[in-house]
């Protein structure tokens, strides 16, 4: 549930590709859309955020 309370914050995001890491999973976006999520032993493309 910490991607979904992440979420609800209204994360300010780059416009470009970015991934922000969480204990299992992976969001990666492009703007303010949220584009996948990986697992942890994938590799994301992007700036990584806080």
């Amino acid at each position: 549930m910490q991607v979904l309370h992440w979420i609800e914050t209204n994360p300010t995001v780059p416009v470009d590709d970015w991934f922000k890491r969480f204990k299992h999973v992976t969001v990666c976006g492009q703007g303010a859309l949220i584009k996948t999520f990986l697992t942890t032993q994938q590799t994301a493309i992007g700036a990584e955020i806080e």
